[in-house]
């Protein structure tokens, strides 16, 4: 099917969500790709900012700019990601690069002293469990209320796992395909979370899946 532009109408919650992603994603970048002993490499571009001048910029009326120029410098360092690691053909469960520009950004709110590269690096850590080794397909999943989302179809499939083992769905139901047991499910998963109910996989319900962990509101199905 043809891959359409993932919708950027998605908004990060402030507070709550940002604070209690900061443990998992301030994070060191890994050393064996450095280029020297010590683990000392070089930095360009935005990445080479400390959070706090990022957050200056935002604040000064330039946001939409930044959030644009942070995505793609987020889009570049995970294309790279990718090129460069064994057994990874995608990193990042999230597709759209305007929303990991916008939590690139939250999470720089947390931690004036961090460098955006080091945020960068630990948005790729923090979801680890939906990055995928082989292609998939982008797809568009929605909703009955016309609530849509852009996922690659493995990952929704690793979505589907995650509900499984929450007890949202049964086992043996993770085959990657959108229907009314999915969308319930997600819808009780979004509920318990207390998080808005789309019943589809967008960005927020991806980052309690795969990024929050523990750290997600609630402790289970409802």
């Amino acid at each position: 099917m043809p891959v359409r532009k993932p919708e950027r109408s998605f908004a990060l919650r402030k507070g709550a969500l940002a604070a209690s992603l900061i443990a998992s994603f301030v994070a060191v970048h890994a050393s064996a790709q450095a280029a020297t002993a010590s683990g000392a490499f070089a930095v360009r571009g935005l990445g080479a900012q400390a959070c706090k001048d990022i957050t200056a910029v935002a604040a000064s009326g330039k946001a939409d700019d930044l959030v644009q120029l942070s995505g793609a410098w987020i889009a570049g360092y995970v294309s790279q990601f990718n090129r460069i690691n064994p057994n990874v053909y995608e990193a990042m469960p999230i597709v759209d690069n305007v929303v990991l520009g916008k939590l690139a950004i939250n999470i720089c709110r947390a931690n004036p002293d961090t460098l955006f590269e080091a945020v960068a690096s630990s948005l790729i850590t923090s979801f680890s469990r939906g990055a995928l080794s082989e292609d998939s397909a982008i797809v568009e999943i929605k909703s009955d209320k016309s609530s849509s989302a852009f996922v690659r179809r493995a990952v929704f499939r690793l979505v589907q796992h995650e509900l499984i083992k929450e007890g949202f769905l049964p086992a043996g139901s993770a085959d990657g395909d959108y229907g009314p047991a999915s969308r319930a499910a997600l819808s009780k998963y979004q509920e318990a979370r207390g998080i808005t109910m789309t019943g589809i996989p967008d960005p927020q319900t991806l980052i309690h899946l795969f990024a929050m962990g523990d750290k997600a509101q609630g402790s289970g199905k409802n």
